[in-house]
């Protein structure tokens, strides 16, 4: 029974016994004892009952958070899985002249989830972990230009959360999918004065569908926050760039 079925319950209560007071007993000393009684007992009921709806909550919470990194351990265990075989396949084949190209792709793979796991962010970290888990279609990586961490910067954690999420998202939405997943490059990289998010996406989009959200989700909020923007969208090619001032 939800929270607030159980609130019109004890309302209901409550008014019953105090018209079953008022009108079968007629001392009123015991009719208020009586009723300040009930109503300790019931403010009892809906503490425990909160309490109740409160863990419930909370291990439902604690459940999606485990379904979430089992999702991701079996990703990882998968895609690790599919590169050993390509690699181990060049090499019985010997066709040595292809292993530099997927060494270099495991190479790739390894520094954005280095870069992932540093970002300084950890509610950022876990969101795009998960993402690259559940996504089939598009492949986020991730590129450092130097070494930054994003819980040290004069920037609210939320803004580059929001900031981040809301564009992998748009481009997660708008995306096309085809034979091979596309994919979306974010380099992140610290200026003297500001902090750059770079993101380029190749593969098959709906260009007049992704414009339309860029303007009505990211960059009128990122113009409220003084974000500077610049975009290019082309065929089968985007780029965006924040740069988010930083404050002394």
């Amino acid at each position: 029974m939800g929270k607030w079925k159980w609130i019109q319950v004890l309302s209901g209560v409550i008014i019953l016994v105090s018209l079953f007071l008022l009108i079968y007993i007629s001392d009123q000393r015991l009719v208020l004892f009586g009723f300040a009684l009930w109503m300790l007992a019931l403010f009892a009921i809906w503490i425990w009952i909160d309490r109740r709806i409160q863990r419930r909550k909370l291990k439902d919470a604690q459940d999606e958070g485990h379904q979430a990194l089992i999702r991701a351990l079996t990703y990882y265990r998968h895609d690790w899985m599919n590169d050993l075989q390509v690699l181990f396949g060049y090499v019985q084949l010997k066709k040595y002249e292809q292993l530099v190209s997927c060494i270099d792709n495991i190479r790739e793979k390894i520094n954005s989830e280095s870069a992932i796991n540093r970002l300084g962010i950890p509610s950022l970290t876990a969101e795009l972990v998960e993402f690259n888990a559940a996504s089939r279609d598009l492949e986020l990586r991730l590129v450092m230009g130097n070494e930054v961490n994003l819980s040290s910067l004069s920037i609210q954690p939320e803004l580059i959360h929001r900031l981040v999420i809301d564009t992998v998202r748009g481009f997660q939405i708008h995306s096309v999918p085809g034979g091979e997943p596309n994919t979306l490059n974010l380099t992140i990289e610290r200026m003297e004065d500001c902090i750059r998010f770079d993101f380029e996406y190749n593969g098959k989009y709906r260009k007049s569908e992704l414009s339309a959200y860029l303007r009505s989700t990211i960059l009128e909020n990122s113009r409220m926050a003084q974000i500077e923007s610049e975009n290019e969208l082309r065929e089968e090619e985007a780029d965006l760039l924040f740069r988010i001032p930083l404050f002394a």
